[in-house]
């Protein structure tokens, strides 16, 4: 799977074979800046038909969204090695920013999560969000079909039957992303796919070198 826009902070920028003249760019200066960013760049690769679309943050940057953050933030500094929890809690952040954005589609929109841990953790955080989501949350590719709609569903819930519209994967591997395949190819252009930071080559280079 190709991934035809990059959002990386604190530059954001498209992926295209030839780029403009070089221009100014004004880098975000805290989360919140990222968060804007992140939206209208994601609107504006939508208005100009991508929909392949991956977005990478640094790692354990948090919003907030979810109370006080279990480390410091360290925008910008590229030597910051974060502990795991907070890496954990980032990304939980960044993919409910990410469904948030598609908050109109409802049960259309649905989250693979990278293992059971990220699932439970994104379901008991997501509950305390500003929005109420009804985005799909799972834990493998194989949970999309018959997961019952939005998050938390127990047992009795019914069951979503809403076409998938926008596909969110959190850490994507390259064994995530052959198991979407034939779920996604087949729809083409119908469905969105946003990567959300995706992850790293183990021997170095950069997220979407493996995706």
């Amino acid at each position: 799977m190709r991934t035809a826009f990059l959002i990386s902070a604190p530059l954001i920028r498209p992926t295209a074979p030839r780029a403009p003249a070089p221009l100014m760019v004004k880098f975000p200066e805290s989360p919140k800046e990222v968060a804007t960013e992140m939206s209208l760049a994601v609107q504006a690769a939508l208005s100009d038909g991508k929909r392949r679309l991956e977005i990478a943050l640094p790692d354990g940057l948090q919003f907030g969204l979810f109370g006080q953050p279990p480390g410091k933030q360290e925008l910008g500094d590229p030597d910051y090695d974060p502990p795991a929890v907070q890496t954990q809690r980032a990304d939980i952040e960044l993919a409910y920013l990410a469904a948030e954005i598609f908050q109109k589609l409802g049960e259309g929109v649905a989250c693979v999560l990278p293992d059971a841990t990220a699932l439970e953790q994104a379901e008991r955080c997501w509950t305390k969000g500003g929005t109420p989501l009804r985005t799909r949350l799972v834990g493998s590719a194989a949970e999309l079909d018959g997961k019952p709609a939005g998050f938390g569903g127990g047992r009795g819930a019914a069951v979503s039957d809403a076409p998938l519209r926008v596909l969110l994967v959190l850490r994507a591997k390259k064994a995530t992303l052959a198991a979407l395949e034939p779920i996604v190819a087949p729809m083409g252009d119908e469905v969105l796919v946003l990567l959300l930071n995706p992850a790293r080559l183990k021997s170095g280079g950069t997220r979407s070198d493996d995706v």
